[in-house]
């Protein structure tokens, strides 16, 4: 099978059975066991076609789960796919492309605005020759336009805007296959009335309680710093000194913040003037990496940059300066 064939060639090609049986005698050197019918004109042959090719599979070791004769006929690509490589994994076939090396990372594939610019990058460098397709639809199957802007070679940032307050799935597609963890599931939260402003776009800063008799949020605001100077945000020029919430600050301003965060729980960490979460979000989004990616991305606004590549650089370059300052 080609690696430049298209998902509408695999749909169509396997929907009789022949292809697929061909196809399995070849990688096990073994014809078939069982007599297929080589021109099918009917559906019942063409369901027994694909099932003997899938027999010949699981007779050969392979573990077959939730696909069968009618998904294939029925051309169900998610799992075709599926199919494919599994038997390019099982049979060690020899490929240009890698779609499980194709890495999608962004705030942009978790949660959304309705209205606001949604992002997210994809960096397809490892991960060999193929086409890069990038889907994304409300849970109602409405499209939802892409803006795909290639930054770097096989580098792209992505950006789209939530419609509707429902779920957003983004299908990131490479070489017909969807990459891991492909659908993404967004969850979209509806256009507050008012769009609270805090003054803190391209800012990083967190807000703490200097009085609370909580004994957990005081070792809460302990933990969230050292992991903020253990990724060195306090050497940061975007970086705001912890900033009390009961010190300095009056009700109104104090029930702006609770009412952007939509909590009150401290202490809180904003990046570029969003609410990103308390002290337990926060080691959750660094354990998956998204950390790191919301800072890299408040660095782009802050230094009006073109891409997270040139931010993280300039990040590096400026904590290394700062780094050497303080040690002197």
């Amino acid at each position: 099978v080609s690696t430049q064939s298209t998902g509408s060639d695999l749909q169509t090609g396997l929907k009789d059975g022949v292809m697929l049986v061909n196809l399995v005698e070849l990688l096990t050197q073994s014809a078939s066991p069982t007599r297929y019918t080589k021109k099918p004109k009917i559906k019942m042959q063409m369901v027994e076609n694909i099932g003997i090719g899938l027999k010949i599979l699981t007779d050969d070791g392979i573990k077959l789960v939730n696909i069968g004769n009618e998904d294939i006929f029925a051309g169900n690509m998610k799992l075709i796919l599926g199919l494919i490589w599994m038997l390019i994994l099982h049979y060690q076939i020899s490929v240009d492309f890698n779609p499980s090396s194709v890495l999608a990372t962004g705030p942009g594939l978790m949660t959304g605005v309705v209205g606001k610019l949604s992002l997210f990058e994809v960096d397809c460098r490892s991960a060999g020759n193929g086409p890069l397709n990038i889907n994304v639809e409300d849970d109602n199957h409405n499209l939802i336009p892409v803006k795909v802007n290639e930054t770097a070679p096989s580098c792209y940032d992505v950006s789209f805007v939530p419609s509707t307050a429902i779920p957003h799935f983004v299908t990131v597609n490479y070489n017909d296959f969807n990459i891991k963890s492909s659908p993404f599931k967004v969850n979209v939260l509806p256009r507050p009335d008012k769009d609270i402003n805090l003054g803190g776009e391209g800012k990083i800063r967190v807000y703490y309680s200097t009085t609370t008799s909580s004994e957990k949020i005081r070792h809460n605001c302990r933990f969230l710093q050292n992991l903020l100077e253990r990724k060195k945000v306090h050497l940061r020029e975007d970086f705001e000194p912890w900033i009390p919430i009961d010190i300095g600050m009056d009700r109104e301003e104090r029930n702006r913040i609770f009412e952007k965060a939509g909590v009150r729980k401290t202490p809180m960490l904003f990046i570029d003037d969003q609410y990103v979460g308390d002290y337990d979000d926060v080691v959750e989004l660094d354990e998956i990496g998204e950390l790191d990616r919301l800072l890299s991305y408040c660095s782009l606004k802050y230094r009006n940059l073109k891409t997270i590549e040139e931010a993280r650089k300039a990040d590096e370059l400026y904590r290394m300066q700062a780094g050497q300052i303080d040690n002197q």
